[in-house]
């Protein structure tokens, strides 16, 4: 996808939101949204057999690591970018 638009009101933009001077967009919440299609994508993946091998090899690899790591640090392992190093 190359655009994103997002309509916003005029007074949105520059009345009591401020969203242009702040430099901000507000996004409602999937529950928010009244057309039930909205945020709906169709997304799937088409790769070939190598691409598929490696997909499933690196995930059973990051899985196993993940696994590891959480026996052997116990209650001290947090996974992802906030882990103790």
């Amino acid at each position: 996808m190359e655009f994103f638009y997002r309509f916003r009101p005029t007074n949105a933009l520059l009345g009591d939101r401020k969203e242009l001077e702040k430099q901000e967009i507000y996004f409602a919440r999937p529950d928010q949204l009244n057309d039930p299609m909205e945020g709906f994508k169709d997304v799937f993946w088409q790769g070939d057999r190598i691409l598929w091998t490696n997909l499933i090899k690196n995930y059973l690899l990051s899985l196993r690591i993940a696994i590891m790591m959480g026996t052997l640090m116990g209650d001290d392992y947090t996974e992802g970018p906030g882990h103790p190093s």
